[in-house]
């Protein structure tokens, strides 16, 4: 699943993602990137690479309007995202109770999110997203760098280095990129 982070900073966010392609036989150090950028809104993706896949190919991020970010990511991202998952063949929908697409950290305007599996949303207080099989331990330890004075970017490159450490299934390097507002 690997891991990766999206931390409000002044000017934007933030993204980081480890390089880990793995199953549970395996892994692989990819020279394919997790972060993507599309129309000013920024991804890191962990689970499965096809729906980074698709959506750093595929999708037009809806256009911004003036309404707040979270309503923005409700009404019109994620509902774009789910719509370009299905029509690839991706997302899982039907008889089940919950549709399952896929799971990732977002930079839009300056705001941190993660959209979950079933297409939640949520948008931190304390501006900093994880997700994958890393992302709790990487959590931790971007707080305890921001607290130890360490930048954005180094805290969230320190998060995925710690994270590489303890879970099997992330793995350096690290990459990031500034998504600004």
């Amino acid at each position: 699943m690997t891991a990766a982070v999206a931390l409000a900073c002044d000017g934007g966010v933030i993204l980081g993602a480890d390089c880990c392609s793995s199953n549970s036989q395996m892994k692989m150090r990819s020279a394919v990137p997790k972060i993507v950028v599309r129309n000013g809104t920024g991804f890191g993706f962990t689970g499965s690479w096809r729906s980074c896949q698709i959506i750093a190919h595929h999708l037009d991020v809806p256009d911004p309007d003036r309404s707040s970010v979270e309503r923005w990511l409700v009404t019109k991202l994620v509902p774009s995202v789910k719509s370009l998952l299905e029509t690839h063949g991706y997302a899982l929908h039907g008889d089940s109770i919950q549709d399952s697409g896929g799971h990732f950290v977002v930079a839009h305007r300056g705001v941190a999110a993660i959209v979950f599996s079933d297409y939640q949303v949520a948008i931190p207080a304390g501006g900093l997203c994880t997700a994958g099989s890393g992302g709790e331990v990487a959590y931790g330890a971007v707080r305890a760098a921001t607290r130890l004075g360490q930048t954005p970017r180094q805290a969230v490159r320190i998060g995925i280095q710690v994270a590489a450490e303890r879970v099997p299934s992330v793995s350096t390097p690290v990459r990031t990129r500034f998504v600004p507002d």
